[in-house]
């Protein structure tokens, strides 16, 4: 290959590692109304349903922030590359195969969380087919799957690694549901040796769904998920020792009359004032009957110390 040839392609690589090319989907955006919520660690800032006439939106099951809005990844294996902080726009491009080709059938498809990988990449977890892919922006494979343990004896069918996220040096921290009446989920903190296993204990029947680690530290948010027919839908924010998989302050637990949903995806930044934000998003399933809905939570100082 000639130099000149070599360097277009390098170049073309690199752009794809860090933008979206994807088509642009218009999203509606609606503020819902809500009590006022808050304790000592955060306070509720915003509620939003999010929809589109796009068939492709929704079933949003991870999140994290991008310097200029979000990235969403759906259980249908669409990455959303949110253009702003307000969540008016979005590229949507589908997740591939190694070759290129389209992920086929359910299975291979149900993406379940992300987070920020090395130079640029996005890590993608997937369960049913259980393993972690390393994506670019535009949602091409840029290396092949994640050397996890093949420890997936606590890992069902429709209840895999529904939470990943990075430390600083973007080691991988990877939560699995856990079995449906097991009373422990399972937690995986990578290593220079291999992976080192933990559990966290289930509380109250409240499952994880989401990892997010705080900007600047190693300290880690779990949301965690609980839903009864008759008492609806309710979620938790504790901070997680990863080392230890024991929960340390519970942030905040959210239920009716707060406005929430089907919650999967957490992120936290840093916004233009310096505060720390907590933003949740749900999987309305692509039913009637859910919701995509977008909560936002200032983080109070002490939670910081």
């Amino acid at each position: 290959m000639k130099k000149s040839a070599l360097l277009a392609y390098v170049c073309f690589s690199l752009l794809l590692s860090t933008q979206a090319l994807g088509d642009e989907v218009k999203i509606y955006r609606d503020a819902i109304d809500f009590a006022p919520y808050e304790t000592p660690y955060v306070k509720l800032n915003g509620v939003t349903r999010l929809s589109s006439t796009d068939d492709r939106f929704g079933g949003l099951s991870g999140l994290m922030k991008t310097n200029k809005g979000y990235l969403a990844v759906s259980d249908r294996a669409h990455l959303f590359d949110f253009q702003d902080n307000d969540f008016s726009t979005a590229e949507v491009m589908p997740l591939l195969e190694k070759n290129d080709d389209p992920l086929d059938g359910k299975r291979r498809r149900d993406a379940e969380s992300l987070a920020q990988g090395p130079d640029g990449g996005i890590y993608v977890s997937f369960e049913r087919d259980h393993r972690v892919v390393l994506y670019n922006r535009a949602g091409y494979v840029i290396s092949k799957d994640m050397p996890f343990t093949k420890d997936y004896s606590s890992l069902s069918n429709n209840s895999g690694l529904e939470a990943i996220e990075t430390f600083k040096d973007v080691r991988l921290v990877l939560i699995g549901e856990g079995k449906k009446n097991g009373e422990t989920s399972p937690l995986w903190v990578q290593e220079k040796s291999g992976w080192k296993k933990k559990q966290i204990d289930k509380q109250d029947g409240f499952r994880p769904t989401g990892l997010a680690r705080i900007p600047e530290t190693n300290r880690f948010l779990l949301l965690e998920r609980y839903y009864a027919p008759i008492e609806g839908v309710r979620v938790r924010l504790s901070e997680l020792d990863v080392n230890t998989g024991k929960r340390l302050a519970r942030w905040a637990e959210l239920g009716p009359p707060t406005p929430i949903d089907n919650l999967e995806g957490i992120t936290v930044h840093k916004n233009e004032q310096g505060v720390m934000v907590v933003t949740l998003i749900s999987d309305d399933n692509f039913s009637v009957l859910q919701r995509t809905l977008v909560l936002q939570l200032n983080v109070k100082k002490p939670a910081l110390k």
